[in-house]
């Protein structure tokens, strides 16, 4: 059924839909780790501000801490270069990075009166640039937010832009298969109507002269196959004392078997009225023979449910013909067949008068 549905088109929009779905995904995903990395450096102006005013008191007691000294310095690094050790981003801001190479300087100044303290040197400036520095800071960490909250707006409207695409995608999408299902549906109710007989349910004379057409225009040279014709008798004197209506079930039961015998065999199809074709391919005369028997068998049976109806048995005339491989006149064997099948007709008319 879904094979039935799908085509090149269908395929390309599942492709399509697939892909939409992972590049909007992998968006989001972006954004998300992108306003991560934001919140991050933001936070990480908050730990310099406390780490400097943690060591700017050290200092004034004498204290010179390398290790805080250094971790101060990759955090300055790594905010305005990414060139520390933490492994934040730079946030591009023309704002933002112009304070934070302010307070790159102001720390420079901070670490040598850091160093002046403790060999006692005077005079030194480190409340007066503590406070410099922390203002920076500041200015900085407000430029950060404002940049976040920017790229948080973009965000939010690309991300909205997307999911609205999808939205639309999905139910055209969704339009698409509807209207593509019922198109298919409708042509096989179409196509079922144009070849498929509604009575017998089985392939109509349409059918049957595209199979023939198939072996009228090119017979494969290794191909050996049999072409069957049946004829029901009767069929008037079923009509005049049942009706129509009558008729047609004897037909519909006598397809029904011609059909139900064939799936091991080949193509039968309603050649038309009381006619029918079957065409069987690397067949021959054992398995001919073979089916008419299964036939023979499945006639006898229905026959023996109407015992006291003989309006409604089954009696029919048949005629074939084998056509071995390198035989090329497809024409000349339904001839044949036909010829054969009004032969055994005659007989049985001529015997039941007998």
């Amino acid at each position: 059924m879904i094979r039935s549905i799908l085509g090149k088109k269908e395929y390309f929009l599942i492709f399509l839909f697939i892909f939409l779905i992972i590049f909007v995904n992998q968006l989001s995903l972006s954004y998300i780790n992108k306003l991560q990395k934001n919140a991050e450096v933001i936070n990480y102006i908050s730990i310099l501000k406390g780490t400097t005013e943690r060591l700017v008191k050290e200092g004034m007691q004498g204290f010179y801490d390398d290790n805080l000294i250094s971790y101060i310095d990759s955090i300055i690094y790594d905010l305005i270069y990414d060139k520390g050790e933490i492994g934040l981003v730079v946030i591009q801001d023309t704002i933002y990075l112009n304070h934070m190479t302010g307070a790159l300087a102001c720390w420079g100044k901070i670490k040598d009166n850091i160093v002046s303290i403790k060999l006692n040197k005077e005079p030194y400036r480190i409340f007066e640039l503590s406070d410099e520095f922390f203002n920076i800071v500041d200015e900085a960490a407000v430029a950060a937010e404002a940049f976040a909250e920017r790229k948080l707006k973009s965000s939010r409207f690309f991300l909205r832009c997307a999911n609205i695409v999808f939205i639309i995608f999905i139910m055209t999408g969704l339009v698409y298969f509807l209207k593509a299902g019922e198109l298919k549906r409708k042509s096989a109710i179409i196509r079922e109507i144009a070849y498929v007989d509604t009575l017998t349910q089985m392939p109509n004379r349409a059918s049957c002269e595209i199979e023939i057409d198939k072996y009228r225009k090119k017979i494969p040279p290794d191909l050996s196959f049999a072409v069957l014709l049946f004829d029901m008798n009767n069929l008037e004197d079923v009509n005049a004392v049942r009706g129509r209506h009558g008729g047609d079930r004897v037909i519909a039961g006598f397809g029904r078997i011609l059909k139900e015998e064939a799936e091991e065999f080949g193509f039968v199809g309603r050649y038309g009225g009381v006619e029918f074709l079957g065409i069987f391919q690397n067949s021959s005369r054992e398995k001919v023979e073979e089916y008419i028997k299964k036939v023979n068998k499945k006639v006898a049976e229905y026959n023996k449910i109407h015992t006291d109806d003989s309006e409604k048995k089954i009696s029919f005339a048949i005629g074939y013909s084998i056509g071995d491989p390198g035989d090329n006149n497809f024409t000349k064997l339904i001839n044949n067949a036909d010829k054969l099948m009004y032969e055994n007709k005659r007989k049985m008319r001529e015997k039941s008068k007998g």
